[in-house]
């Protein structure tokens, strides 16, 4: 039957070995962060499942016994990254792959098992070198073709070497299309509101700079924002969007409770009838990076909101290539171009602060004109299905004859 797909299970005790440290390892209380972890953003086998597949989970001893006709995924989660896990715990990475069940590389080596390796959620972190050297890692343990893993990246336009079979899944835009959200437009701006929505609980230095500028210019009236800093403390939502069984169980900071509406899977509805444009500060900023989006470049698109984007360069383009409408006829998105960082920045201060000089009035009816398009990338949204390409290479490898 095509659209049935077998995921084997790996035991988790085996998983639980594997180990690091917190990033703030000094406040964390000696806790550890798993180094593998189901995803819990777009689970693969539910994505399968929201796609008409017919998701059936087995051991791997019982995959294997039965591979014959009927062949198997085995998905394997990092956290981060595996390249930045094997740069980094070396030891471990090496010793989590040599305790791979020897059923499961048979069954690999006989063409029954497709191998995947999940490094979309966080930007691309290797490079030629530790890619060769997995690949390497991958042969000792007696897998005949590591170059047939799939390897699922983020990035569309990363320096992948043959190592692997890298396939790029716009990960977040499937993550923000499953929030289930849809807003009528005629709620919005009903009561006060505010011109800017801006974001930024971790505090990457890209975020404090936007925000120190806003506050320079004396423009932190214009916002509803949020900013995790001790010099800039700004809170727009308090309320709990986690609890004590809904942790990022995976994050590199400590775990504890964010009273913040930019927790990946928050979307209440004031963020789009509280504001009119979302100024999105993505995790990548830096010159000469992969492109990689997070869910933040997609929540405006969900939420039906005009955006502004501090990111990579060229993200408003990529975004243009997909099908997306973005704001060019509404005013400059000439920062989209600019590949030195600081340069991008003072383009889109620069633009902020001239939205922000027009009466509220006038930026209101402008916003409104463009209902069309906010719902364009919305419905959009709802119909793409990024995560067919890793479909695809499932089937190249675990074709049925």
């Amino acid at each position: 039957m095509k659209n049935r797909i077998v995921f084997a299970q790996e035991d988790q005790s085996k998983l639980n070995k594997f180990v690091r440290p917190f990033l703030h390892d000094h406040i964390a209380g000696g806790q550890q962060r798993p180094m593998f972890i189901a995803d819990y953003h777009a689970p693969l086998d539910q994505v399968y499942q929201e796609n008409g597949y017919t998701v059936v989970k087995k051991s791997i001893k019982q995959c294997w016994m039965q591979c014959d006709t009927d062949p198997f995924v085995y998905l394997i989660t990092p956290q981060p990254n595996i390249f930045k896990l094997y740069t980094e715990q070396p030891d471990m990475i090496e010793k989590f792959f040599q305790q791979l069940d020897p059923l499961l590389i048979d069954a690999f080596n006989d063409g029954k098992c497709a191998i995947l390796i999940h490094n979309v959620k966080e930007q691309y972190a290797g490079n030629h070198a530790i890619e060769q050297k997995l690949h390497n890692l991958l042969r000792s343990i007696g897998i005949r073709h590591p170059e047939k893993i799939i390897m699922l990246e983020n990035a569309p336009d990363g320096d992948f070497s043959d190592f692997f079979t890298f396939v790029q899944w716009n990960y977040a835009e499937t993550t923000v299309r499953r929030m289930n959200f849809n807003i009528d437009v005629n709620q919005k701006f009903q009561s006060s509101y505010k011109k800017f929505l801006c974001l930024n609980y971790t505090p990457r230095y890209h975020r404090r700079e936007f925000m120190y500028r806003m506050r320079d210019a004396g423009l932190l009236h214009d916002f509803n924002a949020s900013h995790y800093d001790a010099e800039l403390p700004l809170n727009y939502d308090v309320d709990d969007h986690n609890s004590a069984t809904d942790l990022k169980p995976s994050s590199g900071h400590i775990p504890m409770l964010i009273k913040d509406v930019n927790h990946w899977n928050t979307v209440p509805t004031m963020l789009s009838t509280d504001n009119l444009i979302f100024v999105v500060t993505d995790t990548p900023f830096q010159t000469n990076e992969p492109l990689f989006t997070t869910e933040k470049t997609w929540k405006p698109m969900l939420l039906k909101m005009p955006f502004i984007l501090l990111s990579n360069a060229g993200t408003l383009q990529y975004l243009k290539s997909l099908g997306y409408k973005t704001f060019d006829h509404m005013w400059s998105e000439d920062y989209d171009d600019i590949q030195d960082q600081h340069n991008r920045m003072t383009a889109v201060c620069d633009l902020v602060k001239k939205l922000s000089s027009m009466h509220t009035d006038n930026l209101k009816k402008l916003v409104q004109q463009n209902y069309h398009i906010l719902e364009h990338n919305y419905k959009l949204l709802m119909q793409r299905r990024p995560e067919q390409s890793v479909f695809d290479a499932v089937e190249k490898i675990i074709s049925r004859q």
